[in-house]
């Protein structure tokens, strides 16, 4: 039971940092630039916000449009297996 609360806590700081790291990133470089920049929270409220859209797709595409967006998601996912 511990293990899989461990690994459920890994996985949730994981996604948790990540974002917020982008935050802080975009946050200094404005700063280092002569600018305020966005809240560190931005991504978190733009992640919301693509949440509730919903997919639009023309009648050309191929399938590539379908998997881009699960691979985008999937490839970061393996690089944290890789973390001890």
């Amino acid at each position: 039971m511990i293990e899989l609360f461990q690994i459920i806590f890994t996985w949730l700081l994981f996604f948790t940092l990540s974002i917020i790291n982008m935050g802080i990133i975009i946050k200094v470089k404005a700063f280092f630039g002569g600018r305020c920049g966005a809240p560190v929270l931005q991504k978190v409220y733009d992640l919301l916000k693509l949440v509730q859209k919903s997919i639009k797709l023309s009648q050309t595409t191929s399938w590539v449009f379908f998997a881009a967006p699960f691979c985008a998601l999937v490839v970061p996912l393996f690089a944290f297996l890789f973390l001890p």
